[in-house]
């Protein structure tokens, strides 16, 4: 296991995809209060645009105990929610005293996954989703709204990472980004307006861009942010799945370069070799990346030890960001074996 824990040095790296179909939306955590909600968002086709109005579906767990406690948005990326990765997250997180919001974007808008078709849903909305989240939180007197922090896998990694950049300064305290997808360089604030970072990379990553995030992480440590970023040996993409590591015939991104964003959310896609220069959609974003995605074989899914090590790590990280304001360092070991 590799670690470093950087404020204004550099490590290594990883992004995302998500791959299975999307897991049940019961969570299987029992023995903590659960509250269903409802998220009033909208579908906003990009950023800076109106979107139709739309409710969404989310769920409340809180620790059992006396409040007002830390929480942590979960976000899931485009397999959607799964018991295995998003249930037991929450459920390490709950043991540490931290309430969990899950967010799902996709049931409420008839959609099982993104992985098929990832312009179904505009990154725009799902930060429109985190929003509506974070409005949740902040008026509910049993959650502390100093200290939220945000978990996401995959594409939902880099749903965070814009509503970081997008939403009010300070609107995380913590990011966890879990084999992110790394395409697109939003900006989190510099120093300690800025949220603690961890990056868990798979090693073995072929089905997106490790020099993309390696390139990103340049730019979090140009502003000065806490970031750790850590490598999983022998690991693949979707390490924390729940599912033994396969083989599949799939679309990767691993050749696609990181793409600058302009202040009015749109992108300068004119980094992809043949592409139109800027992207103002998601749809447009997904149409200029096709001329740098790859047809092959990648792997994806758990290799012995990297589910374990995943959620005890993401929950040590956000419990101590979120309970003391210092990451967990490099010495931490909870039992990484590749």
């Amino acid at each position: 296991m590799r670690a470093l824990r950087l404020k204004g040095a550099l490590a290594a790296v990883v992004l995302c995809a998500g791959h299975a179909t999307a897991g049940a939306t019961d969570l299987s955590v029992p023995g903590y209060p659960h509250e269903h909600k409802t998220l009033a968002t909208s579908d906003p086709e990009g950023f800076g645009r109106e979107g139709k109005p739309r409710e969404i579906e989310a769920e409340l767990l809180l620790p059992n105990g006396a409040g007002p406690f830390a929480a942590v948005i979960v976000f899931p990326g485009s397999d959607g929610l799964s018991a295995a990765k998003e249930g037991a997250y929450a459920t390490h997180l709950l043991q540490y005293g931290i309430a969990v919001l899950v967010i799902d974007p996709l049931r409420a808008r008839g959609l099982d996954d993104l992985l098929r078709d990832p312009a179904a849903l505009s990154d725009a909305a799902m930060v429109e989703d985190v929003r509506a989240g974070l409005d949740l939180l902040a008026h509910d007197p049993r959650i502390d709204a100093a200290r939220i922090g945000g978990l996401g896998t995959s594409r939902g990694a880099s749903v965070l990472m814009a509503s970081a950049a997008r939403l009010k300064p300070q609107s995380f305290r913590a990011l966890a980004l879990v084999y992110p997808y790394c395409a697109h360089d939003w900006r989190l604030g510099t120093g300690l307006k800025a949220p603690q970072v961890l990056m868990l990379l798979a090693g073995k990553e072929d089905e997106v861009s490790n020099e993309a995030c390696m390139d990103l992480a340049k730019l979090y440590v140009a502003d000065d942010i806490a970031l750790t970023l850590e490598v999983l040996p022998g690991a693949f993409h979707g390490f924390d799945s729940g599912m033994p590591g396969v083989e599949a015939l799939l679309v990767s991104a691993k050749a696609c370069p990181l793409v600058p964003v302009q202040p009015d959310g749109t992108f300068l896609t004119l980094v992809i070799s043949g592409a139109p220069t800027t992207a103002a959609t998601t749809v447009d974003l997904v149409a200029a990346m096709r001329r740098c995605l790859i047809h092959g074989i990648a792997h994806w899914g758990e290799t012995p030890g990297s589910r374990g090590y995943a959620l005890a790590r993401v929950t040590a990280f956000l419990s101590q960001a979120l309970h003391t304001g210092s990451s967990a360092g490099p010495h931490l070991q909870t039992g990484w074996s590749q």
